[in-house]
């Protein structure tokens, strides 16, 4: 092989692994930050338990109250007490 192919090679390798390093340094720490969210601004959120099929009686057993943080509110979402959808 020519020489100066092989640099090349080298110093575009070790070109890709200094930037992948930083991306990965970068959404190590931006991910870590978003881990650290403040339980006291957590909102109780109704989800369902378990898929539901299309038309299924919601039953109290279907659905449960989970905590979400800010970013994640929905824009339209139920009271905290889930009887409001059962048998809907």
């Amino acid at each position: 092989m020519d020489r100066r192919f092989i640099t090349v090679l080298g110093v575009s390798l070790v070109f890709a692994l200094v930037v992948s390093s930083v991306f990965y340094q970068m959404t190590a720490r931006s991910s870590s930050n978003s881990k650290k969210a403040d339980t006291s601004d957590q909102k109780d959120v109704v989800v369902t338990a378990r898929p539901l099929g299309v038309g299924v009686m919601v039953k109290p057993a279907d659905v449960k109250v989970v905590r979400y943080p800010p970013p994640r509110f929905l824009k339209v979402d139920f009271p905290r007490s889930k009887t409001c959808l059962i048998g809907r």
